[in-house]
């Protein structure tokens, strides 16, 4: 696979990465994605990045019904 940033080689990984998702900071741990070994660009796979967005969308969803009022400013979730 070649980067479309740079035109560097893909290589699979797990990473650990942290993004703002739902109004809360997630921490998403041994996530797969394709890393470029020059530039560092990450990509995750098409099911992967379902199952991220549906996450994305059950937290904006709870936190319009207030439930994330007491929940932890972070939640980690570990992929693996």
């Amino acid at each position: 696979m070649t980067c479309v940033e740079c035109g560097g080689e893909m290589e699979h990984r797990h990473v650990t990465t942290e993004e703002p998702l739902g109004g809360v900071r997630l921490r998403m741990e041994n996530l797969p994605a394709w890393v470029c070994t020059r530039c560092g660009r990450r990509e995750v796979s098409g099911p992967v990045l379902v199952a991220l967005e549906a996450l994305a969308d059950a937290l904006a969803a709870e936190a319009q019904l207030g439930g994330l009022a007491r929940a932890p400013q972070s939640i980690r979730l570990a992929t693996r």
